[in-house]
């Protein structure tokens, strides 16, 4: 039985589907400060995770909070320096994931990873010191670089869309085996591998 628990609810990624599920929840009920904090958490947080399950002998300084890359960069904050030490958090956690796996925004998996990287940490950070800018459903997809293609689209589908941005990231950090096609069936997996441990355990 120990095999299995390791199996599943030993995974260093499922808490960022759990987070992701939770914020797919806080958006149906209008909740968009949390919606976008637990979205924005789920895929922060794996980044984080991911580079101390790979990369955690790359970790250096007194409190582990920079990461050394093998090789120098161009730096993405100025295209006329290189650099070779990024933080261990925050955009520093994107920028290692693409100095180390690879990202390529042509492929649709990698751009939303990519938009992610690029464009949501910025947004958040000037979203978190003014919560008035999440009033609504469209300015947390906003924040995630979502927005109608048309006017007539149908606000579900931009939802969806969200929904599969935010899966995608943590499809292209994590790689789980078998691959989850969406959030609800991320969220039920776990559910069903919990309660089985649960019947096993007692």
């Amino acid at each position: 039985h120990h095999h299995f628990l390791e199996r599943f609810s030993k995974k260093w990624w499922w808490t960022a589907y759990e987070s992701a599920y939770l914020a797919m929840v806080r958006l149906k009920q209008e909740n968009t400060v949390e919606a976008m904090f637990h979205s924005f958490r789920a895929v922060e947080g794996l980044l984080a995770k991911w580079v101390d399950k790979y990369h955690h002998s790359k970790k250096i300084g007194k409190k582990l909070n920079k990461i050394k890359l093998p090789h120098k960069i161009v730096s993405p904050w100025d295209n006329t320096k290189k650099i070779d030490v990024l933080n261990a958090y925050g955009q520093g956690l994107y920028v290692t994931l693409e100095a180390l796996k690879g990202i390529d925004k042509n492929k649709d998996i990698e751009f939303d990873i990519w938009t992610f990287g690029n464009s949501v940490f910025q947004i958040r950070n000037s979203l978190f010191h003014n919560l008035e800018g999440l009033q609504d459903k469209e300015a947390v997809f906003k924040a995630w670089e979502i927005s109608k293609s048309d006017n007539q689209e149908d606000p579900g589908k931009l939802e969806q869309r969200w929904k599969n941005r935010v899966l995608n990231c943590l499809n292209f950090i994590a790689e789980p085996q078998p691959r989850p096609t969406s959030l609800e069936e991320a969220s039920l997996m776990f559910q069903v591998h919990k309660k089985l441990y649960e019947a096993i355990a007692s």
